[in-house]
């Protein structure tokens, strides 16, 4: 639903706001409760997911990485705290991807929503050394693979 990934996006802005200083960079010692607002979300990601709400547990999780990303270019992540974060975000998409019972639309959907944003220009030299799990095109191709076996 638009609506929650709309608030979901302001939760995880104002944590960063809130942790920030007034240049809007975020020091080593409040990187923790930056990401805050993030781990929210990623939790109602998990919900979604548990209740059978696939594509939305997607969108949830690309909205927390989206604005985790963003995060790395303003912050002091010197105790790797957002980049952690980040790799727990992309290996709870591999879960997904893993354990989902997904139909043949929810998979295109799915491999459509992870082609998109891989394409971001955010992601350029951004995702090296943090995945713990999948880069969105390895994920992407695994969809692919699976979506044409079944």
């Amino acid at each position: 639903d638009a609506d929650e990934i709309n608030k979901s996006i302001k939760l995880i802005r104002t944590f960063i706001r809130n942790n920030s200083d007034r240049d809007g960079f975020v020091d080593y010692r409040s990187t923790g409760k930056a990401v805050r607002g993030a781990d929210l979300v990623l939790e109602k990601a998990y919900t979604a997911f548990n209740q059978g709400k696939i594509i939305h547990a997607l969108d949830l999780t690309l909205c927390v990485i989206h604005e985790t990303i963003d995060l790395l270019s303003n912050a002091d992540d010197s105790d790797g705290t957002v980049g952690e974060a980040i790799s727990e975000y992309l290996c709870f998409m591999d879960e997904m991807i893993e354990d989902a019972e997904l139909s043949q639309d929810q998979k295109e959907s799915f491999f459509d929503k992870l082609i998109e944003e891989a394409a971001s220009r955010r992601y350029d030299g951004r995702m090296d050394g943090l995945t713990g799990g999948w880069t969105f095109l390895e994920a992407a191709q695994c969809l692919q693979i699976l979506r044409t076996s079944r």
